[in-house]
């Protein structure tokens, strides 16, 4: 389990008991309410599903140099994206199954949506330069050049999203690990719960959590 999660050194342990009116019949239950913080390490998906997404999008840029081969430059686009939805589905497995959009789709997003940029200029170029190849050269080398420095904006600005989220996760779970964050977690869920009990002889109390540090 710890080469895919990073497990914080952090546990709070709680042991009280339920209030009356949260019981139809009106009984006193024991609780007990661990908390700790879980994180999945990105390095899998890193290596085995961003970065092959990133090479087949950069790929996309060969169709560009084809200029006025119609049919050789939505062959080689349509074949980067069969090529890359066949791949989606085979480590679709290995994703988790999570209702909310990650970072990692808006990243398989954006591959997408590139791959597509590239096969519909194919198109549109005759038609916007029909029987003229020099002008369809031109026009070509425009939208290479624009479509690849779009693509090298899109991953510096989802390398800064990267970036953003991992300063994010280290700064919570420093303060997590850290007395303040505990005695914050302690005040906020205390307020939750009654009937704490004292806590033990080795272990901390803050607002009646006891903290165990591994």
């Amino acid at each position: 389990m710890s080469s895919s999660w990073d497990l914080s050194r952090t546990v709070l342990l709680h042991a009280h008991h339920t209030e009356t009116a949260a019981s139809g019949s009106a009984r006193i239950r024991s609780r007990f309410s661990i908390i700790m913080l879980v994180q999945r390490k990105p390095g899998y998906y890193l290596w085995n599903i961003e970065l092959p997404m990133g090479v087949l999008t950069t790929l996309a840029t060969v169709t560009f140099a084809l200029p006025g081969e119609l049919a050789n430059q939505i062959s080689i686009s349509l074949t980067l994206v069969l090529t890359a939805v066949a791949y989606k589905l085979t480590v679709a497995s290995h994703v988790p199954v999570v209702s909310y959009t990650t970072q990692l789709d808006i990243f398989v997003s954006m591959c997408f949506l590139f791959m597509v940029l590239a096969t519909v200029q194919a198109v549109l170029v005759p038609s916007l330069a029909p029987n003229d190849e020099a002008a369809q050269t031109h026009l070509t080398l425009k939208l290479g050049i624009g479509w690849t420095v779009l693509w090298l904006l899109g991953l510096v600005w989802y390398g800064w999203l990267v970036a953003q989220t991992h300063r994010l996760r280290r700064r919570f779970k420093t303060r997590f690990d850290g007395e303040s964050r505990v005695d914050q977690l302690g005040r906020m869920l205390s307020r939750w719960t009654s009937h704490a009990r004292p806590a033990g002889k080795n272990v901390q109390q803050h607002g009646g959590f006891q903290r165990l540090e591994a």
